[in-house]
């Protein structure tokens, strides 16, 4: 199980976690390597959104010419669900990245049972710390059993 994804779903995992970094080309280094360990596979930005054209309006709510392409999530009015995983100790050094962090948050695309995140994290190691807790966007805390 310790290569799998989370019951087939598609898991985002955006950078930087939380002031974990700012610099684009060391989120962008680290997202692979974080993903990988963990049995992840990262969607795609067009998994995650869809493009859309909108009038641009002014202020008052009148049309005021032109047109402005924004992003939408493709789940449209679904509220993204969210996870932190909690690490025994802090992980530096990950592919040659020198911030450290303790937690990661992770995105969730679909609706994806807690119980199922549980069981794919147990047992596993990121440059040897465990992950020791969940805690959901709603803030239930779940402990994992160390391996």
């Amino acid at each position: 199980m310790a290569n799998k994804t989370v019951i087939g779903k598609r898991v985002v995992v955006k950078l930087p976690w939380k002031g974990v970094t700012n610099n684009k080309d060391q989120y962008v280094k680290m997202k692979k390597p974080v993903a990988k360990a963990l049995g992840f596979t990262i969607a795609k930005t067009s998994e995650l959104y869809y493009e859309v054209s909108i009038n641009e309006k002014d202020k008052t709510g009148e049309k005021v010419g032109g047109k402005q392409t924004i992003k939408r999530p493709i789940r449209a009015g679904y509220k993204q669900r969210s996870f932190t995983l909690v690490f025994d100790k802090q992980i530096g050094n990950l592919e040659g990245n020198s911030k450290a962090f303790k937690s990661l948050t992770f995105p969730v695309t679909t609706s994806v049972s807690i119980y199922d995140v549980i069981k794919h994290f147990e047992g596993k190691t990121l440059n040897g710390a465990k992950p020791i807790q969940i805690i959901t966007d709603k803030g239930q805390s779940y402990p994992l059993n160390a391996a």
